[in-house]
């Protein structure tokens, strides 16, 4: 019982802060006003990360509050190994050579991204839930 709650507290926790980060990607990416340099080129491109992977991050520890025995399962597993490659993505993605599907914009790249982790997340955090009731 201990062990749940504090995985439910770990979750919450986490689903605050990528709510946060939610918001701010948000106006860092619709309000703000950079001028049109090669700094706010770049700065949009990373501005993007935030702005795609925050709400799948929130959508994600969600499922986790609701469900927080799943935290330590293979959930945990799949996001040790995912989300730091995804972030590598994020920091040295520069953008498209060709447009193609080998090199996407980054708004399309950050998008699958995103939608990568949330599907396999809840597949395997349901799974978890489905499989084991009892437990």
């Amino acid at each position: 019982m201990i062990v749940e709650v504090e995985n439910r507290t770990t979750a919450l926790v986490l689903l605050a802060f990528s709510l946060v980060c939610t918001g701010i990607g948000y106006y860092l990416l619709k309000i703000y006003q950079c001028p049109a340099t090669v700094y706010c080129y770049y700065f949009q491109i990373k501005v993007y990360a935030v702005y795609y992977f925050a709400p799948a991050l929130a959508l994600v520890f969600l499922f986790l509050a609701i469900f927080p025995k799943a935290l330590r399962t293979w959930w945990r597993f799949f996001a040790i190994w995912y989300l730091p490659i995804s972030f590598l993505f994020f920091i040295f993605y520069t953008g498209p050579a060709s447009g193609d599907l080998f090199s996407p914009w980054p708004q399309t790249l950050f998008t699958w991204l995103s939608e990568i982790y949330v599907g396999i997340s809840v597949l395997l955090i349901l799974g978890y839930a489905l499989f084991n009731k009892g437990n």
